[in-house]
């Protein structure tokens, strides 16, 4: 045995069992303390990490409980106004049914039938529009929409449809194809060439400049209008102005006029190009800066339309097909919306029946009838004719004269375009004389004229015996049922056009709205409710007759008092109605009951076992934990009285020190 003083090899081993011992005794009653075994990383690294994954999917677990138990009440929600719905749909069955009993109604019991039935329909159509759950808008068609593909997601900004519009509806589930557009997306331009090589530079002066062969005289006190899809603005210009002066104060104007300005000192061209795309043309008037009578930018000030140095932007269309409710294929013409934001939204539906006939010559309005060349067709003695308009709506017979004007005639049909459901217009520029139904989707509009030529042809009416064949007779699109938003794929710069994928491209007839209800991305449920509005209601009936296709028809047609054969066909429409509502309501009954419910239940059941899981692995064991106190304890207790021995050791020294 040897005896050190410098170096106490026990006390330091003491010391060190007893700074261990210390640290496991802190654990332990931090562990019982706080009830957590794993407090940070370092107590269990594997574990934290278990732990806080089960965390993380419990906190998601019971988040998506919430979202069940918010999707029941909002399906709960919209059930219970589709049950008021019902309710409404089978009195107005047996209104129906009233009305069908022809022989012991009077006409004011007709009338009166229809009254209650035209109540219900408007209540129905109330309910739709507001029967909400939050801000959300539960059936009035916003869950029951298109979603594109993701191919054509990356061209268009959105794609949107009513069916109140569609008179057979969309069949659920189908695939919508859209035609590439007639053409590339392109601005209107007004544009003129300075001559001279090379060309002008930019900071040139106006006057005395050479455009397209003509010069510009002397300049001071002119200006130039430029108009635009947005509106209008007017520059003064001078002799010293030049051509970039120009350009600046143009496009100082450019929030105003909706269109900007340029200069291409390489080509010499001076550039006044609208911003928008088909959304409206450019115009530029300028007072006379040249003995022929031409201006900057205008070289026929009288007719600024016929400006040669006008290029106008064409609106294009779009082609979509679809399959209806009666699994019949369809395909509606959408057209550019020129009152859209920058002429990229395209708009479309049903055809909106027109009869028109055009006049030689483009007469003004004011001309009298008499004379009239009507298609190759002179109208000749009108005295004592008439004209007949038949609408969706119903009949007028309208007399003429030799003196009976073009606007007076125009002005005869509108007067009773509540009675028939059509409506005249006439265009002095095309000398188009025009007579349309009010109504999307409205069939049976037919002109009947008296003999006012000498080979039976009446005005707006070349085959009197059969309307049906009438030549002057055409269909034009409507534009509420879809509407379709093409993103802008243009650089931006002048000239540049926005150019769509020729590729054809789909939306699906699916729901695009979901409930998240589970922890993850892709649990979720779609929801798809049914449209509720009477235009929407009776699709299904495959009724043929022109004006009966929904219920909104039967009200806006008043079909209850229109004879038996028109009852029959309301009954048919009225029971698919019912029909309709009845599947819906199943549909969200299926999907709140095993769709939400049964999910709900599993949710709360998994959140449990997980919440076991977590504290199995993060909470501390109490009887392990307090059997590990009391052993460390002990060994604390030990290892210090070990260590005071120890540090006795070095005494003994002494002892030999002093002999002994």
């Amino acid at each position: 045995m040897s005896l050190r003083v410098n170096f106490n090899t026990s006390s330091v081993r003491a010391h060190f069992s007893l700074q261990s011992v210390d640290r496991d005794l802190s654990t332990t009653l931090e562990r019982l303390s706080s009830g957590v075994r794993i407090r940070r990383a370092a107590d269990d690294p594997a574990g934290l990490t278990l732990a806080n994954n089960l965390r993380h999917h419990l906190t998601g677990m019971h988040q998506a409980i919430d979202n069940a138990e918010e999707g029941i009440s909002m399906l709960r929600t919209a059930e219970g106004a589709q049950g008021e719905i019902s309710a409404s749909l089978l009195r107005a069955r047996s209104l129906a049914l009233s009305a069908a009993n022809d022989g012991a109604n009077s006409p004011e019991q007709l009338q009166a039938l229809q009254l209650e039935f035209n109540e219900i329909v408007d209540s129905i159509n109330i309910t739709a529009r507001d029967t909400r759950f939050g801000s959300l808008s539960l059936l009035d068609g916003s869950f029951s929409d298109n979603t594109l593909s993701t191919v054509a997601s990356d061209y268009y900004a959105a794609f949107t449809q009513d069916n109140t519009f569609l008179p057979d509806g969309v069949l659920a589930n189908s695939t919508m194809t859209i035609a590439p557009p007639s053409g590339d997306l392109q601005r209107a331009q007004v544009s003129a060439t300075f001559d001279g090589v090379p060309p002008p530079t930019g900071t040139t002066a106006l006057q005395g400049l050479v455009q397209n062969g003509i010069a510009l005289a002397d300049l001071t006190g002119d200006a130039l209008t430029v108009t635009g899809p947005q509106g209008s603005a007017t520059v003064q210009v001078s002799n010293t102005m030049t051509i970039n002066q120009f350009v600046g104060l143009v496009n100082a104007q450019s929030s105003v006029i909706g269109a900007r300005a340029q200069y291409d000192e390489v080509s010499g061209a001076l550039t006044i190009e609208s911003t928008s795309f088909g959304s409206g043309g450019v115009q530029v008037d300028s007072t006379d800066v040249n003995a022929n009578g031409a201006g900057l930018l205008d070289d026929t000030p009288a007719d600024p339309s016929t400006n040669g140095f006008f290029t106008d932007a064409v609106n294009r269309t779009v082609d979509i097909s679809y399959t209806d409710e009666q699994g019949n294929p369809q395909t509606v013409t959408l057209t550019q919306d020129v009152n859209s934001a920058n002429g990229l939204t395209f708009k479309g539906g049903l055809p909106r029946e027109q009869i028109i006939s055009t006049f030689a010559g483009n007469p003004p309005s004011t001309t009298p009838l008499q004379g009239l060349v009507q298609n190759g067709t002179t109208l000749t003695d009108v005295t004592g004719d008439s004209v007949t308009v038949t609408g969706s709506e119903g009949t007028v017979t309208i007399p003429i004269t030799n003196t009976t004007t073009i606007d007076q005639f125009v002005n005869l049909v509108n007067a009773e375009t509540t009675v028939t459901g059509a409506r005249a217009e006439y265009d002095s520029a095309t000398g188009a004389l025009t007579i349309e139904s009010t109504r999307l989707g409205a069939s049976g509009l037919r002109v009947d004229s008296t003999d006012v030529n000498a080979n039976g042809a009446g005005l707006l009416d070349t085959a009197p015996a059969d309307p049906a064949a009438n030549a002057f007779f055409t269909n034009s699109a409507g534009d509420d049922a879809f509407s379709l938003t093409f993103r802008d794929t243009s650089d931006g710069s002048f000239g540049s056009s926005a150019i769509v994928a020729t590729a054809n491209q789909t939306a699906e007839r699916v729901s695009t709205s979901f409930l998240q209800i589970g922890s993850l991305s892709n649990q979720t449920r779609r929801v798809e409710i049914s449209d509720m509005r009477a235009g929407a209601l009776g699709h299904g009936a495959g009724v043929t007759r022109s004006l009966y296709r929904s219920l909104q028809d039967l009200a806006d047609n008043n079909a209850l008092e229109n004879g038996q054969v028109s009852v029959e066909d309301a009954i048919y429409i009225i029971d698919a109605a019912i029909a309709e509502v009845n599947d819906s309501r199943a549909s969200l009954g299926a999907l709140s009951e095993h769709g939400l419910e049964s999910t709900l239940t599993s949710l709360r059941v998994g959140a449990e076992s997980l919440t076991a899981t977590e504290s199995l692995i993060r909470d501390t064991d109490f009887a392990l934990e307090s059997a590990k106190f009391a052993r460390d304890n002990i060994v604390y207790q030990a290892a210090t009285a070990m260590l005071a021995q120890a540090n006795q050791v070095p005494q003994n020294i002494l002892q030999l020190l002093n002999g002994g």
